[in-house]
């Protein structure tokens, strides 16, 4: 590491920590550079795993270090696939030349067996490989020790950001404008505009690849609109929340939604034991909902949140991050802000 790069991480770090981060990356073997992680960097010089994030993070922004995700098999946790972008990493099946056969992703493992690894950037060795090289599998097997959950503490850490747990490609920002101008469409039925709009919300939830969301969940007493599942455990939650699901009830009448469509949602959360409840409207809301949802956070905890289609479709035009708005929205709830938080400065 230069000193360039130590004098921008002094201030972040104590001074024993950068000289045995140093330290340890200058052993490192052409391949082990490339395979660096959180765990192996808290083993090799003692310090927390998370403390070890924030360094390879901070190491990053400083233009040291890459950052690529790493999927692991399952069973042997040998990597099956490096990409650079979490949107690479699609339900698909991949061969472990290991275990010498194919392993089944879903949205059961997926995001359990992804590692944040991290390459040290334009690095040049005085030896010829031959001299430090070691066998790939080697340095591969070593990512044995990542823990389960190792994606879920980089988006805690926020290692992971919003802007890499959602973007949108070409392919899928034409489908959500597609959507969007079919929900606008006159339809004959008011159910087959809901339809559209369930669909617009299940499409621009499955973007997320830690979301997996669907029109199909019904209970004994009623049928969620849209019903997603965080696939990553978060202890402290994706928005602070500690819950690994939400439902999303769709409003698609042409006046503005009233106010007990709020206590159907939170009829709805209470009976699922959720705390994030969110209504997508082709209308505004009332004027009425931030103070009732505010009333009921302040009671049960639970946060309820509201889009409509003018502002999605704002979203969707300018491309701008769906999670970074609802972190917007649900601490607005919480704050009981008068004003958007993205007209204050915050976002």
């Amino acid at each position: 590491m230069f000193f360039s790069h130590l004098s921008k991480l002094e201030t972040q770090f104590s001074l024993t920590m950068l000289e045995k981060s140093d330290q340890y990356l200058a052993s490192l073997t052409p391949t082990a550079a490339t395979l660096i992680t959180a765990s192996k960097l808290s083993l090799a010089i003692g310090e927390s795993y998370p403390t070890c994030f924030e360094f390879l993070k901070a190491c990053v922004d400083i233009g040291f270090m890459i950052k690529n995700y790493a999927l692991l098999c399952p069973e042997c946790r040998t990597i099956t696939r490096i990409v650079s972008s979490l949107n690479d990493l699609e339900i698909d099946n991949e061969y472990c030349h290991r275990c010498d056969e194919v392993i089944c992703y879903d949205e059961t493992n997926l995001a359990d067996n992804v590692v944040v690894i991290f390459s040290i950037k334009d690095i040049t060795f005085p030896f010829v490989n031959g001299q430090q090289l070691v066998q790939m599998s080697t340095e591969v097997e070593l990512l044995a020790t990542c823990p389960r959950g190792d994606l879920s503490e980089a988006i805690r850490l926020r290692v992971v950001g919003f802007d890499e747990l959602f973007s949108y490609t070409d392919e899928n920002h034409t489908k959500l404008l597609q959507l969007i101008a079919e929900i606008k469409q006159p339809k004959n039925t008011t159910t087959a505009v809901g339809a559209t709009l369930e669909e617009f919300c299940t499409y621009l939830f499955n973007i997320c690849p830690i979301f997996r969301a669907t029109r199909k969940l019904r209970t004994k007493t009623n049928q969620i609109d849209t019903f997603v599942r965080i696939t990553s455990a978060l202890p402290d939650g994706l928005f602070g929340i500690k819950t690994n699901f939400f439902a999303i009830e769709c409003k698609n009448e042409s006046t503005p939604p009233k106010g007990e469509y709020l206590n159907k949602l939170h009829s709805i959360l209470r009976a699922m034991s959720a705390e994030l409840g969110i209504i997508v409207s082709k209308k505004a809301p009332p004027n009425t909902f931030p103070v009732l949802a505010h009333d009921m956070f302040l009671k049960d905890g639970m946060c309820f949140i509201w889009f409509d289609l003018d502002e999605l479709e704002k979203m969707v035009n300018r491309k701008h991050n769906l999670l970074s708005l609802m972190d917007q929205k649900i601490l607005g709830l919480k704050t009981n802000s008068t004003r958007p938080l993205s007209e204050l400065g915050l976002y």
